[in-house]
């Protein structure tokens, strides 16, 4: 019997690990997701601020994908007193789909921001227009009382994006490989001599 090179699984191999390294998962960390309440929650100073994403023409809550560009409107709650008390910065920035360092200059990929203020009442909304689709990262930053920071990011898109079509790429160059494994496997067999 012919042996085939399993090609079109190597192929496929190798472009899932490039689209796992072109856009990383949400830092498993810093997240924490609900499908049922469509809100995220990003770990600082061992307590968490729960974050919710609204656009004004809808009634939905969104949380790591807003379905249109435009304006969106970002809901943010202390889970912990103590925060309260604690002044927060809030960054938005283009992802650079590469990990940021902290040296990293975040000026040039900044799209949104809001200067450290104290939120006494646990909670603050933050409102930015997005004219265009794409991903994005926000960085919200806690000064300690001795002046530490401390940022945790939480990754979402914004309109329909290429990333976003990943399960549906994918789903249908698997399908093509195997038919084609298929095909060339058995289209390919001697027909029995009678």
């Amino acid at each position: 019997m012919k042996k085939y090179a399993p090609l079109p699984f190597l192929f496929l191999g190798a472009l899932f690990a490039c689209c796992i390294a072109a856009h990383p998962p949400a830092l498993a960390v810093s997240m924490d997701k609900s499908s049922q309440t469509k809100e995220c929650a990003v770990l600082v100073r061992g307590g968490t601020i729960q974050i919710s994403g609204y656009q004004p023409d809808s009634l939905d809550k969104y949380c790591e994908s807003f379905p249109s560009t435009g304006k969106a409107i970002f809901a943010f709650d202390f889970s912990t007193p103590d925060m309260r008390d604690l002044p927060v910065e809030l960054r938005i920035i283009k992802d650079p789909m590469i990990p940021l360092s902290s040296d990293t200059d975040l000026g040039p990929l900044t799209v949104a921001y809001m200067a450290q203020a104290v939120h006494k009442s646990g909670t603050f909304t933050f409102e930015h227009d997005f004219p265009e689709s794409g991903h994005f990262i926000a960085l919200l930053t806690v000064t300690e009382p001795g002046g530490e920071k401390k940022t945790a990011e939480f990754k979402f898109s914004v309109g329909k994006t290429f990333l976003g079509l990943y399960p549906l790429i994918l789903g249908g160059i698997l399908i093509a490989g195997v038919l084609f494994f298929y095909w060339r496997h058995f289209s390919r067999r001697p027909k029995p001599s009678s």
